[in-house]
């Protein structure tokens, strides 16, 4: 009997698979206006030699993430600007922060609690599909959000002081994202 697939077209589709189904049920709600924002950002960037900038409350608005407070915070430290790409390729920070969920183990953390497979699939596409810019950076975000956090303060916190604890990490993040030293950033927050 034939094979349709070999082994590694299967792989790719099977993650194609996976990131298609955790995309319908975290993007679908307002995807088209997603889309929308995204070209015109992407067009306004071409024209105006600007780095494009996401339109954070239209991704954020629908959206269920347990830290949307704090990725929108992180993007308005950031000017609304993109962090993980230019809005064609990913970035350094991008990649560092694939590396560094790799390693989350070496911190008594697991990596699939911050989206690996989905990072890294879109990393490995290589371009930014203008189509889903908008959401791969939030979903980056979240991630690197939610890593440092638990780095930082442990997956379970007392509430004393939650907050301020959270506004001096989005500064330290901010600060490391416009140095672009996340990863040393990330190694300086384990307690």
């Amino acid at each position: 009997m034939a094979l349709l697939f070999n082994r590694t077209q299967f792989i790719q589709c099977r993650k194609i698979l996976f990131c298609g189904v955790i995309l319908a049920c975290w993007a679908l709600p307002g995807l088209q206006s997603a889309f929308a924002n995204s070209q015109y950002a992407l067009s306004n960037a071409v024209y105006t030699h600007e780095a494009p900038q996401i339109n954070v409350i239209n991704v954020l608005s629908n959206s269920k993430l347990p830290l949307k407070n704090e990725v929108a915070k992180l993007y308005e430290l950031q000017g609304f600007d993109l962090i993980w790409s230019d809005g064609n390729q990913y970035n350094d920070n991008a990649r560092q922060l694939v590396e560094i969920i790799q390693q989350a183990e070496r911190y008594g953390l697991n990596a699939l609690d911050y989206d690996l497979e989905f990072i890294q699939y879109f990393l490995d596409a290589t371009s930014v599909d203008p189509s889903l810019l908008n959401r791969s950076d939030v979903t980056f975000t979240h991630a690197y959000i939610k890593l440092a956090s638990h780095i930082n303060h442990g997956k379970i916190n007392s509430q004393q002081t939650a907050a301020e604890q959270q506004s001096v990490l989005l500064s330290t993040l901010s600060n490391a994202v416009k140095q672009q030293t996340i990863g040393a950033a990330i190694e300086q927050l384990q307690p």
